[in-house]
């Protein structure tokens, strides 16, 4: 009888096994499904610049994807530009290209957002983070030809009225992205950084037909963050201190 006992028991212990394993794998799957999903593709856009005589510049913007994933607990946003590039169309002019990308692609953004991921005993684990942004901009050229510079400077100036739209625009996405960052700090979400930057590349010319050249390369930009928590102190919970690391390397100035 006892060891038909605990055959029973050991029977029951392996049929709850199996039930845990089948609502995990479950969970699992839901997290997996995907409740909505939106994509946007940009294949190439071209703006002209002119004014009553003469064309001032062409912009030609080419590449742009975006999509937008929504799963049960994470929330997945992905952009990337392939090129951008800005022409002087002036037909004497010795410098073509005003500003135009020397690498593969403008900028590749991710951001991926998670739900209540820190909450509980998560909290203490420093691997678990709210949200993870990763943007890599490439490098950028910019020809400082101040002709061409006081051309499009002067035909801004025809647009006052959309000049102070935009800087009311501005005025108001700072201060609606300030709050969303003390809204941030304030429910102590944990935001990892992964950020790489290739400075722009600022091409000056002794003249507009010179080629005799300045060059300032503004080098990499990257920046890291971790978080720490500091088990010395006395408060419970013990204070995460975000730790940022931002470094710039291969500056150079040359002729």
């Amino acid at each position: 009888m006892l060891q038909n006992s605990s055959k029973e028991s050991f029977e029951r212990t392996i049929t709850i096994a199996k039930g845990n394993s089948s609502l995990a794998l479950k969970l699992s799957m839901n997290e997996d499904i995907i409740t909505l999903q939106i994509l946007a593709e940009l294949s190439c856009i071209r703006i002209f610049i002119q004014d009553q005589k003469h064309n001032i510049a062409e912009i030609k913007i080419e590449g742009l994807d975006s999509e937008m994933i929504m799963r049960t607990s994470v929330m997945e946003i992905n952009a990337k530009l392939r090129n951008i590039i800005v022409l002087d169309s002036d037909i004497m002019a010795v410098y073509k290209k005003a500003v135009y990308i020397t690498g593969k692609e403008v900028f590749s953004f991710k951001m991926v957002f998670y739900t209540n991921v820190t909450a509980g005993s998560a909290d203490t684990d420093m691997n678990v983070v709210d949200v993870r942004f990763n943007l890599t901009v490439g490098c950028i050229e910019v020809v400082f030809v101040t002709k061409f510079l006081y051309s499009i400077i002067a035909f801004i100036d025809n647009f006052q009225a959309a000049k102070q739209a935009l800087a009311e625009a501005t005025v108001q996405a700072a201060g609606m992205a300030a709050t969303g960052v003390k809204e941030l700090a304030q429910r102590s979400s944990r935001f990892a950084l992964d950020i790489h930057i290739k400075a722009p590349v600022v091409v000056i010319p002794q003249s507009p037909v010179s080629e005799n050249v300045f060059v300032a390369d503004f080098g990499l930009i990257t920046m890291k963050n971790t978080f720490v928590q500091i088990s010395e102190s006395q408060s419970y919970p013990p204070p995460i201190i975000d730790l940022i690391t931002i470094k710039l390397s291969e500056m150079r100035l040359y002729r």
